[in-house]
């Protein structure tokens, strides 16, 4: 699928645009979703035994959030398309933002061996 072709999220629905924005962010395994701890200790744990495997997961890492940069500037930006879309409603918005806020909390509990 080709994301340029329908850009201009950001202009027609922004809330869709934000919540697609932070979910993208958390499959990529940026600091703030549970996915960056695990990536980090394979990293970390994988170093320890083989150089290259270390290396070999994090330049898959590095590639897979370079992919998810790439969706995001195809669909959120540029101009808006001619036909505007409903946006999501603000009960479904907070529903998101909430479940959001449940992955970066469990993120940072994961990271500082809470558990």
């Amino acid at each position: 699928a080709y994301t340029g072709l329908y850009g201009g999220l950001a202009l027609s629905q922004p809330r869709l645009s934000g919540v697609l924005v932070f979910v993208v962010l958390a499959i990529v395994a940026t600091p703030f979703s549970p996915g960056f701890s695990v990536m980090m200790t394979a990293i970390i744990e994988s170093s320890m035994h083989s150089f290259f495997v270390a290396v070999t997961v994090a330049m898959i890492w590095l590639l897979w959030s370079w992919a998810g940069a790439r969706l995001l500037q195809g669909i959120i930006v540029g101009p808006a398309q001619e036909k505007a879309k409903a946006d999501l409603s603000i009960n479904s918005t907070w529903v998101y933002v909430l479940i959001l806020i449940l992955l970066v909390v469990s993120g940072i509990y994961s990271i500082g061996n809470l558990g």
